[in-house]
């Protein structure tokens, strides 16, 4: 599927030679926590170039996750009613290449060592 095609193009441009992941969670949903601990794995280059975070908004559970996971990349959050408009089912991967995307993963996300040969 074409990127521009998608609803998150709305929210997040992407770089037509470069490889994505764009993680959408909430704060405090504990399967999306869980992947946490695997999403970090992906911000590696031998991965994708670049990870990107897209949360539903809450104040509350924000700051008690970004003082524990303390997040090495970009996190955009956006409302809660249009976040739904991208996904119902969370964690939602994203995994967009030269301008596609070229898998979804719902549900918790592998660990990267799925990925080596």
């Amino acid at each position: 599927m074409a990127y521009r095609d998608h609803i998150l193009s709305d929210y997040i441009n992407v770089s037509a030679d470069s490889t994505y992941l764009i993680y959408a969670f909430s704060y405090d949903c504990p399967h999306c926590i869980n992947s946490f601990g695997n999403l970090s794995q992906y911000n590696n280059p031998r991965y994708v170039d670049k990870v990107i975070g897209i949360c539903k908004e809450n104040l509350e559970a924000k700051k008690k996750f970004i003082d524990f996971f303390n997040p090495s990349f970009e996190i955009k959050e956006i409302p809660e009613q249009e976040f739904y408009n991208i996904t119902e089912k969370y964690p939602t991967s994203f995994f967009v290449k030269r301008d596609s995307i070229i898998k979804i993963v719902e549900g918790e996300i592998p660990s990267a060592y799925f990925l080596t040969p």
